[in-house]
């Protein structure tokens, strides 16, 4: 497994994870791990090697990024290509090329 890193361009050759805060910051992350991976993958792999802090709950849910904490108008939302999912991001398999994004909403 390659860490994933800031990057500031898709690349089909390679996983891509986007932070959205919420505020107008985003944080951008790719990197190249084998086949197809879960969503929750890119996001421990962001915490794991660029100092992303993550707070879950069970069921590897998010309930904090960076300090950002859910709460009860806003929480952090699961999308893949631009698609709001409402499984778990465990349960979710990505593959090369595609945007996975946590959004702030």
């Amino acid at each position: 497994v390659i860490g994933l890193r800031d990057h500031r361009r898709k690349r089909k050759d390679r996983h891509v994870l986007v932070l959205d805060y919420g505020n107008g910051s985003v944080r951008a992350f790719s990197g190249s791990m084998d086949g197809t991976v879960r969503a929750w993958d890119l996001l421990q792999q962001a915490s794991a090697h660029s100092q992303v802090v993550l707070e879950i709950e069970d069921g590897f849910e998010p309930i904090s990024i960076d300090g950002v904490h859910n709460d009860s108008t806003r929480s952090w939302k699961l999308y893949v290509n631009g698609s709001r999912l409402n499984d778990r991001p465990f349960e979710v398999m990505v593959r090369k090329g595609d945007v996975t994004a946590f959004r702030y909403e």
